[in-house]
């Protein structure tokens, strides 16, 4: 059912998004920031929905009808192109401000309303599939029930680190999700 397949590809879209968040942490000017901030989209997108067929096919043991598949990612590649034009429009990013925190320039944005649309639909695909998860772990025995549990729990880091940052109990200078996601591909292979 190409579970192996689509779990690299969420591997792919996460690196996507952690390896321009890095230029981003790099970047000496706040033109810079902006730019490889829009980048990460490319990435993060796509996370949410590769997510939701993942889980799908690892409960059901098959792959999710490719019309739905499709529909699932419409969203997304909206945002992206709201992302990527948002100098056009405001309405991703209503704001970014650039400041100095510690050794590094960082961008402080001020989120618009396809920011949260965005974030809105990424959680509700992302609480389907722990939702699957927690379902194959309470259904199936030996391997296949440890395989759903390491999933669930490795998800569960990014979601709780991603939480934590959008209701800003973690510090907001610097993005907790890049590391995040390397602890979650890290226990996924396993």
């Amino acid at each position: 059912n190409g579970f192996a397949q689509t779990f690299s590809f969420l591997c792919l879209a996460m690196s996507i998004y952690q390896f321009f968040y890095a230029f981003e942490l790099a970047s000496p000017s706040g033109e810079s920031i902006m730019f490889f901030g829009k980048l990460e989209y490319i990435g993060e997108v796509f996370m949410a929905p590769i997510w939701a067929i993942l889980a799908y096919k690892f409960y059901y043991k098959k792959n999710i009808n490719l019309k739905i598949q499709l529909l699932m990612f419409i969203l997304p590649l909206l945002v992206l192109l709201f992302a990527l034009t948002n100098d056009l429009h405001q309405l991703f990013y209503r704001e970014i401000t650039i400041k100095a925190y510690d050794n590094f320039i960082i961008g402080s944005i001020a989120k618009g309303p396809v920011y949260y649309v965005h974030i809105f639909y990424s959680y509700i695909l992302i609480t389907y599939g722990q939702y699957l998860f927690i379902k194959s772990w309470k259904e199936n025995k030996g391997i296949r029930k440890r395989q759903a549990r390491l999933l669930f729990f490795s998800a569960f880091i990014p979601v709780l680190f991603g939480t934590l940052f959008l209701i800003k109990v973690i510090p907001q200078q610097l993005d907790p999700m890049p590391i995040s996601f390397a602890v979650f591909s890290t226990f996924g292979y396993f």
